[in-house]
């Protein structure tokens, strides 16, 4: 009995960990955006002739990156 629920464990473990570490890159991300909007990093970037899907994606990839890297 004790033996199969140490399976079960190391079965979800990884899957709850990948989860985790995508949760806090998307944690990131939006608190990059907030941080930015305060400065007034974000409206200097918007004023420059790149539109907003291709910052937010800059953004998105950056932190995909990372997420990679840790997982």
């Amino acid at each position: 009995m004790e033996r199969e629920k140490l399976k079960i464990y190391g079965f979800f473990s990884p899957g709850i960990m990948s989860s985790a570490v995508s949760f806090l890159t998307t944690l990131l991300t939006i608190l990059a955006f907030v941080t930015e909007r305060k400065s007034g990093v974000l409206e200097r970037l918007l004023s420059t002739p790149l539109k907003e899907i291709e910052i937010v994606s800059g953004y998105a990839f950056v932190y995909e990156i990372f997420r990679l890297g840790y997982s």
